[in-house]
């Protein structure tokens, strides 16, 4: 064998040894998970914050609709996808930190499962009247509940969502109580209302306000606090019902993902989230943008999950 050919081999050996290189993140097609049906406040967040990652990002991310059971089987879901930055989930803090405490077969919590990727900013919840229906403000809603004990309905977009908890919180605090119709999503839920099948309902205030200053629902009360797109409707801290757990929203990816993917999408959230044009978008949807870092958000998480598990077995609130 010539000398060149022995020298070569060596080489040849060298380089089939030395594994390749892994593709620059991201280099495919990005899922993003979201809890609820198309149509809701969930959804319209998550598709303005997937338009916004696949223009920094330079890839495509995919708005994928895992609804039912209070947003748990889509952010389930999300918990057990492979931690490779591919799959990310929109959370709220109804699936995030309130639905492992009322659903036996939730198989996650936030903090254990979860890596936070960034707030988007905090909302309200919004309850609202169909205009047919003779109560003009929460008082005398109130007042209608009192005369006829369960036999007004109100709907919520399921058992233990946000509107769900919302509502008991009002009913324990003014000894009233109204009939739980759980809906599948808001979109379902809010066209009933519109149409008349249900009366009452809590809604989040990212889909109702276009109704409300139509005058096609009636807003009685927001939860907890005035909602930006809704800044005259009280909130029930205003009507004397206080409690400290805010609602939100953000991004999650799976617990696992590696550090330099979990910095790269950490940094184009923050980055997005800094956007006038993206905080003025928020609050036209009833969001205040917030500016935490993700290890601040991650407190959030933690400290919601507490407060509002103790509130929850408290009140003995289940979502069966």
């Amino acid at each position: 064998m010539s000398i060149g050919k022995l020298l070569a081999a060596p080489v040849a050996c060298l380089m089939l040894a030395t594994p390749a290189h892994a593709d620059p993140y991201p280099s495919k097609p990005i899922r993003l998970i979201v809890p609820f049906p198309a149509g809701g406040g969930t959804d319209t967040v998550a598709r303005m914050m997937a338009e916004r990652l696949q223009q920094s990002l330079k890839q495509t991310v995919v708005v994928e609709n895992r609804a039912g059971a209070g947003g748990t089987i889509g952010t389930s879901y999300a918990a057990q996808a492979e931690p490779d930055g591919y799959t990310i989930v929109l959370g709220i803090s109804a699936t995030m930190v309130m639905a492992p405490f009322l659903y036996p077969n939730a198989t996650y919590t936030a903090n254990q499962r979860f890596a936070a990727l960034g707030q988007i900013g905090t909302a309200s919840n919004m309850l609202v009247v169909n205009p047919a229906f003779p109560a003009h403000n929460l008082k005398e809603l109130v007042a209608a509940a009192r005369a006829r004990p369960g036999q007004i309905n109100y709907g919520s977009w399921g058992l233990g969502s946000g509107g769900h908890l919302c509502a008991e919180i009002l009913m324990r605090a003014k000894g009233i109580t109204m009939t739980h119709v759980p809906y599948k999503g808001t979109a379902p839920e809010l066209a009933d209302v519109l149409g008349g099948t249900i009366m009452v309902a809590m809604v989040d205030s990212t889909t109702s306000a276009p109704y409300v200053q139509a005058g096609k629902l009636r807003a009685l009360a927001a939860c907890t606090e005035r909602s930006s797109n809704l800044p005259d409707v009280p909130g029930l801290k205003d009507e004397g019902v206080s409690f400290d757990s805010s609602f939100w929203y953000g991004l999650f990816a799976p617990a696992g993902t590696p550090a330099p993917v979990l910095s790269r999408l950490r940094e184009e959230v923050g980055q997005i989230l800094k956007q006038p044009a993206v905080a003025a978008r928020l609050k036209d949807l009833g969001i205040q943008a917030t500016n935490l870092s993700p290890a601040q958000f991650e407190e959030v998480v933690r400290r919601d999950y507490a407060g509002w598990g103790k509130l929850i077995r408290e009140a003995g609130i289940k979502a069966e």
